[in-house]
């Protein structure tokens, strides 16, 4: 006898989730929800309805959504679980499962780029630059792109991002 549809997409998530044994213990009490800044700042995000679906064997339209890439793992559901599930974990692996299957944001690719390319997301001006030496500041450090680069390649980040694949697994960046 097989497994439903459903039960075997939940298992076959939950199988390549290294924090698949805390998502279990999630009991939908949805105390996650109630101290989520996000969920207060956007309706449709829910880390307990994020969990449920996943539970329920939905993580293909999770996974493919841009649900999982609002946490901004401010820590607070971690903090206040009381079955201890470790969602900043659970959506840390959500996002790289999703990743995985080439669910990038464009603008997040587009400032992985920048700082492959540049060694920041933001790039200093030539005003700040002026400010900083009215100030008496130091200059801003270089930052040794070429290290940065090396990383983003042995580690396969660049096939991750979108524009990198289009350029043959981020030559050229």
């Amino acid at each position: 006898m097989s497994l439903p549809k459903p039960v075997l997409e939940r298992e076959k998530a939950l199988k390549s989730l290294s924090t698949r044994e805390k998502i279990l213990l999630c009991f939908q009490c949805g105390t996650c929800v109630g101290g989520c800044p996000i969920a207060r700042a956007i309706s449709r995000y829910s880390p307990r309805k994020i969990l449920e679906k996943i539970l329920l064997g939905d993580a293909k339209n999770i996974l493919t959504s841009d649900l999982v890439w609002l946490c901004a793992y401010c820590h607070t559901c971690y903090e206040r679980c009381p079955q201890q599930v470790g969602l900043s974990n659970v959506f840390m692996d959500l996002k790289n499962l999703a990743a995985d299957m080439g669910n990038v944001p464009e603008e997040l690719a587009k400032e992985a780029l920048q700082m492959i390319r540049t060694g920041w997301i933001v790039p200093s001006s030539p005003v700040i630059d002026r400010r900083r030496v009215e100030m008496k500041l130091p200059p801003i450090p270089k930052v040794n792109v070429a290290e940065i680069q090396e990383i983003a390649k042995a580690t396969g980040f660049l096939n991750l991002i979108p524009e990198a694949k289009k350029r043959g697994g981020g030559r050229g960046v």
